[in-house]
């Protein structure tokens, strides 16, 4: 009998101690329950968030996707109307690639620097001023409340690293349901794709938007390919003026002449005329800068009628005054070789006045970004500032195009001092006043004679309220590096010569 009690009382714990197992399994069961509820209602609510705030976002390198001349040239009012196409096209284009398209927010981010890219666009003659790019950016964003375009400062990359930062944004981002990226132009961004095209959830959605030819790589990478070419140009724009083989060439499909308001080279930024500022063309120092073609001419009165052979028993030829080809035989002849050596100097002067040197020629100077730039003035006598400002106190003011260019449109009509025209001192202490008012036409003046600024003069300025705005140019943009003359005659300045004459204050 003990031996029974003793088993049932075994047995009753055991009973005991599976009840409380199962009792606790209960508990863990339900409590699991109640977690598994609590994270699939926050499952779903975080799935109906994404579906009721979808979106589509187009990312857009402007520096390289450029809209349409008829749209650019309108200014506001094209901004707006490409902003609406875009909108329209971007829901046409989705319609079945992407689910209920027509619930989607669109996005739309350009990224340009607006400072180079309008002054391309102005040279090129799609914009009649570099700031209609800002009017017309403007009018764009304005036009659609998610949509910007941006101007992100001067700087090859800056665009680039914007738009890459925000395709990294987006693309991790579960509410947006397509990514048009537009910058097939550019094979730096395939790295940020390359990543995506075996992933199917993220490339399906990914689609690629070309406006000119989308680089081959691109389409290796699976994803579609749109294009808006109502939109977007599909040819890039015209690109710099082409090398010249030789230094002085004439300029076969130049315009029809400064004198008509325009440039010889239609894709090249003019600057302005350094028409031997003031009195300097008069000076030694600027007859002494002749061109290659410029024999030696000094006081002994003994004439070269041949380069490589002096000869002193001949006086300069009729040809002299005859124009003849740059860098032909004649224009070598045409101007003759003196020698002199009075004294312990010698000096070159110019016999043939018919044909000016370079340095007396007017010209327009570029950089190397095709940009007008100002050559430097003389610095200009103080007892003249003095004199022009009393002048001006005295009588009003001036007017600038009869004392520097002896030239005035309204004539007798004018509404600004004429009389006696200034000395040669005061005509450039009024050449720097003119200097410091900014050309409206800014690098892209293309006036031969031009008087005004077309860029800030000091290479270091920072001041936000600069009358020059963008026309900042700093290092070696202040280096000319070609000239146009008023013939239509393109002339390569190499570097070390540049220098020189900028030394020299030409």
């Amino acid at each position: 009998m003990q031996h029974l009690v003793g088993e049932v009382m075994r047995l009753q714990s055991q009973i005991q101690v599976l009840e409380d197992d199962h009792n606790n399994e209960k508990m863990a069961r339900r409590q699991w329950q109640t977690e598994a509820t609590s994270v699939k209602r926050e499952f779903d609510q975080a799935k109906q968030k994404t579906e009721n705030y979808p979106f589509v976002v187009a990312l857009v390198d402007g520096d390289g996707v450029i809209f349409n001349d008829s749209l650019l040239a309108r200014g506001s009012e094209g901004g707006s109307e490409a902003a609406y196409m875009l909108f329209d096209e971007i829901r046409k284009t989705l319609q079945g690639r992407v689910a209920n398209v027509g619930q989607c927010t669109i996005m739309v981010h350009i990224f340009a620097n607006f400072e180079d890219l309008s002054r391309k666009l102005y040279h090129v003659g799609l914009l009649k001023s570099p700031g209609e790019l800002h009017d017309f950016a403007r009018a764009f964003s304005l036009n659609q409340p998610l949509f910007s375009f941006v101007d992100v400062g001067r700087g090859k990359e800056r665009a680039d690293y914007k738009l890459k930062e925000m395709f990294r944004f987006f693309v991790n981002n579960l509410q947006c349901k397509n990514i048009i990226f537009a910058a097939c132009h550019d094979n730096g961004y395939l790295p940020n794709l390359d990543q995506f095209k075996r992933d199917e959830e993220v490339g399906s959605r990914i689609t690629l938007l070309e406006s000119t030819s989308a680089e081959w790589q691109y389409r290796t990478l699976g994803f579609p390919v749109i294009s808006f070419p109502s939109i977007f140009r599909a040819q890039p724009l015209p690109g710099k003026p082409a090398a010249f083989a030789q230094p002085v060439v004439p300029v076969s499909q130049a315009a029809k002449g400064f004198s008509q308001g325009f440039s010889p080279n239609p894709h090249a930024t003019m600057f302005s005329p350094y028409t031997s500022e003031g009195t300097a063309a008069a000076t030694p120092s600027a007859s002494e800068k002749a061109s290659p073609n410029l024999t030696n001419v000094s006081t002994n009165h003994s004439v070269d009628s041949d380069t490589s052979k002096p000869s002193r028993s001949k006086t300069a030829s009729s040809s002299a005054s005859t124009p003849q080809p740059p860098g032909s035989e004649a224009a070598a002849l045409s101007y003759a070789n003196v020698s002199s050596n009075t004294g312990n100097t010698s000096r070159d002067i110019n016999i043939a006045p018919s044909k000016p040197t370079s340095s007396q020629r007017k010209a327009i100077y570029y950089n190397r970004e095709d940009q007008r730039l100002d050559r430097p003035l003389p610095k200009a006598d103080t007892v003249a500032e003095l004199r022009l400002r009393k002048r001006l106190q005295e009588g009003g003011k001036v007017c600038n195009m009869y004392h520097l260019l002896d030239k005035c449109k309204n004539g007798a009509n004018c509404n600004y001092q004429h009389g006696e025209r200034l000395g040669a001192k005061e005509q450039m202490a009024l050449r720097h006043k003119t200097r410091s008012t900014f050309c409206p036409r800014g690098s892209g003046c293309m006036d031969i004679d031009c008087i005004l600024g077309h860029h800030c003069p000091n290479p270091n300025c920072e001041r936000e309220d600069c009358y020059f705005g963008y026309n900042h140019f700093a290092g070696d943009l202040r280096q000319p590096v070609m000239k146009i003359y008023e013939n239509e005659e393109v002339e390569l300045i190499k570097p070390q010569g540049a220098a020189n004459n900028n030394s020299n204050g030409e």
